[in-house]
């Protein structure tokens, strides 16, 4: 079974850059980078610190290219990334230009997912208000900045299955 790591600031997997060293220490596991850290990293110019003023665990604007992340998906075979919750979907939405040549690029490493809690599929969390759904939000977005249906079909569902031998 692949392992699925929370790159979360302040909580989970401090260390962001020293995962590199484990995706080369142990190139027969296969991980799955997730949560907000990680995709906040496919911009090279991602601040560093949460103490930092100014500081975003879902940066918004233009990705500069270089970012660890993408890097990090084309250098280490072993590495798969999850596409669900806010900061998958704020890595899709944030600069579209950049994401259709990220998805191009890592079509065969994205696994679509929603972590949502939502109990229909339009954003009831079983509170009294509406929150966001992430499927009803990210599915669309990977329809339109997919480069072939092919690859729509492969980060949706292909690529799961493959990874976790179904």
């Amino acid at each position: 079974m692949p392992v699925l790591l929370n790159f979360e600031y302040c909580n989970y997997n401090y260390n962001f850059t020293a995962f590199e060293r484990v995706l080369q220490d142990h190139p027969d596991t296969r991980f799955v980078a997730h949560a907000q850290a990680w995709w906040a990293n496919i911009s090279a110019d991602v601040a560093e610190d949460p103490s930092a003023p100014g500081f975003s665990a879902y940066p918004r604007g233009a990705v500069q290219p270089g970012g660890r992340s993408d890097r990090w998906l084309s250098d280490y075979p072993n590495l798969y990334a999850d596409l669900s919750a806010g900061s998958g979907l704020n890595g899709l939405t944030r600069d579209p230009d950049f994401t259709r040549g990220f998805l191009d690029r890592h079509q065969r490493k994205l696994l679509w997912a929603t972590d949502c809690p939502c109990r229909d599929g339009r954003g009831d969390w079983g509170r009294s208000e509406r929150q966001t759904c992430y499927a009803e939000k990210s599915l669309p977005v990977l329809r339109d900045l997919c480069p072939s249906a092919e690859a729509f079909e492969r980060i949706t569902s292909l690529n799961a299955s493959k990874l976790l031998d179904l």
